[in-house]
């Protein structure tokens, strides 16, 4: 195997079975191997492919890794790269389930779950928080932001998708039209010249 394609599929591999609670909970992990340590996208770049995945029917860290693969090595790293994130799983599952099968009434393995429940509602949002850093860039993201928590307990999460993105387009083109872009763009070149 292409030692590329091998550390993709390492990378997602070794994600899988320490991560608990869906593919939301494995998020921060994937950001951390993909975006710290590996270094094969940004933070912005991860965000969007986050925002991607989330927009497809499947497990969130399956579209990711099948999403980060492709980019990284084309039809052969998006399958290597659900190769390695979904086996571990099932492998696990399969031992998980027949254990559980004979341990789900002990009172500890009960407590286990509670406590694993509640440490994955952390990780969503610590992932929401690190995604948030990206994805609110001005008054319109944050506002958007605040109005799409409340609806998406009356509307079904694909028609709010379908709506920030419908704003996102709007808002972008109302700060290109007033040259929003360039501004930034000519205050960072300012900072690193000064």
């Amino acid at each position: 195997m292409n030692s590329r394609l091998h550390t993709i599929f390492w990378s997602f591999f070794k994600i899988s079975p320490v991560t608990f609670g869906g593919g939301f909970a494995m998020i921060p992990f994937i950001t951390k191997e993909i975006v710290e340590n590996r270094k094969w996208l940004t933070e912005e770049e991860m965000a969007d492919l986050l925002a991607l995945a989330q927009t497809l029917p499947g497990s969130v860290a399956v579209n990711t890794a099948t999403f980060i693969g492709y980019r990284l090595k084309g039809l052969y790293g998006a399958i290597v790269a659900i190769m390695g994130i979904s086996l571990p799983t099932f492998f696990i599952m399969l031992v998980l389930g027949g254990l559980y099968y004979f341990f789900q009434s002990n009172p500890l393995v009960k407590g286990a779950f509670r406590g694993m429940g509640t440490t994955i509602v952390a990780l969503m949002v610590y992932s929401a928080i690190k995604i948030a850093k990206t994805s609110i860039v001005d008054k319109p993201t944050f506002f958007l932001l605040v109005l799409s928590i409340p609806i998406l307990f009356y509307i079904h999460p694909l028609v709010v998708l379908f709506i920030g993105a419908l704003l996102g387009i709007i808002n972008w083109s109302i700060l290109r039209r007033f040259g929003f872009f360039q501004k930034q763009a000519t205050k960072r070149m300012m900072g690193k010249s000064g």
